[in-house]
Formats: C-alpha cells, structure tokens, sequence
C-alpha cells in the first residue's frame, strides 16, 4: 500500500465512529463519497447529485450499487 492511500484510510475507523455517535445523539450529518459501501454503512438516506442537483433520495437500505452508479452516471432507472 503507498504511503498517501496508507495515510487516507487510516484515519476513516475514528471518522465513521464519530459519525455514528453524532447521529445517536439525533445530529444531522452531510456525507460525501464516492465509495457505495461507505454510504449503506454509514447513511439512511442518500442524496445523488448529478450537475449540481440532486437527482435522487433513496433509503440507503433499499439501494443498489447499480442505482446509485445510474443515477450519478445521470441516468434513470428503467
């Protein structure tokens, strides 16, 4: 593993329990990434932007990979 993706993935444990205590205490948080297992894991829902608008609101529960990639691709689901 090269020394910047070592130093980017280090910090992400402490990051994702500091998110999930703010959220226990009913604090809203905004979240960006590109990585789909990151948002089910971290999200209850997710907003897609496509060209600086929101496209989609999906439960993060109820997403697929493949909807997320259609939708910020700027594609629409069949």
């Amino acid at each position: 593993m090269s020394r910047r993706k070592a130093s980017i993935s280090k910090p992400k444990p402490k990051l994702f329990t500091l998110i999930d205590n703010l959220a226990r205490e009913g604090k809203g948080i905004i979240y960006a990434s590109g990585e789909f297992s990151e948002l089910v894991g971290l999200c209850d829902r997710i907003c897609v932007l496509w060209d600086g608008r929101i496209v989609a609101e999906l439960a993060a529960r109820d997403v697929t990979e493949e909807t997320l990639m259609l939708y910020s691709t700027g594609g629409t689901p069949a």
